[in-house]
């Protein structure tokens, strides 16, 4: 696959997620109240840092990569199962401390 077309699809890739992300919020406000958009707003802020810092790097790593073994490929998958659940659990941390102290 060439540059261009690689560049094509990554484009592609990123605006049609900000339009489904974009769209989804205008749903989400529309059927949820202001005080409840303000919770959905920080909880998609707080969740897209947490995502930010989980982005380990193992796809590049992945690429970059000259030979792949079973035991490497073993290993990237059970690193990237711990930090989703890693993830899921702050995430699960997190909604319960706000739930605490927004009441």
């Amino acid at each position: 696959m060439s540059v261009r077309r690689s560049l094509t699809w990554t484009y592609l890739a990123q605006a049609l997620s900000f339009l489904l992300t974009f769209g989804s919020t205008v749903v989400v406000a529309r059927l949820v109240s202001p005080r409840d958009f303000g919770i959905f707003a920080m909880a998609a802020a707080v969740t897209t840092i947490i995502n930010v810092f989980m982005q380990f790097g193992l796809a590049k790593y992945l690429m970059r990569e000259t030979e792949l073994s079973r035991e490497l490929l073993r290993t990237l998958f059970t690193v990237n199962v711990i930090m989703s659940m890693v993830y899921v659990a702050m995430i699960l941390v997190g909604a319960l401390a706000a739930g605490r102290l927004f009441g």
